[in-house]
């Protein structure tokens, strides 16, 4: 059974505006940090709204820093539901990044057993 994937501009626009920490609780190893993403704050956005910062990352709307707006702002029902959708995503998207050493979108795919993933009409 093959799955199918979309990797899209918006998911790599979300990747590669994460915020990389390294692990202080890694019980294993202490010598070893191991990086990981922020939890408490993914995209960096200390005292912002989640769904604010993926709306200026996906939809290019201007964060007056000084003043703390955003010009053109415009949230809906749909952004915050399609929001969800690439967050909910961005860990096969990360995979797929990462088996393909590419940022290339398109149309990915992988048999349910593998983990490999591969560019369909790709070598």
């Amino acid at each position: 059974m093959l799955i199918e994937f979309e990797l899209k501009k918006e998911h790599i626009d979300l990747i590669t505006n994460l915020d990389w920490c390294f692990d202080p609780y890694n019980k294993e190893n202490k010598d070893i940090k191991l990086p990981i993403i922020n939890s408490e704050y993914p995209f960096g956005e200390i005292n912002k709204d989640l769904y604010r910062i993926c709306t200026i990352i996906l939809y290019g709307f201007k964060l007056d820093i000084q003043n703390d707006e955003v010009h053109d702002y415009e949230f809906n029902e749909e952004r915050k539901n399609n929001i969800d959708k690439l967050l909910s995503e961005l860990d096969i998207a990360m995979n797929i990044i990462m088996n393909n050493k590419t940022f290339e979108p398109g149309l990915y795919f992988k048999r349910h057993s593998d983990y490999k993933w591969k560019k369909k009409g790709g070598k």
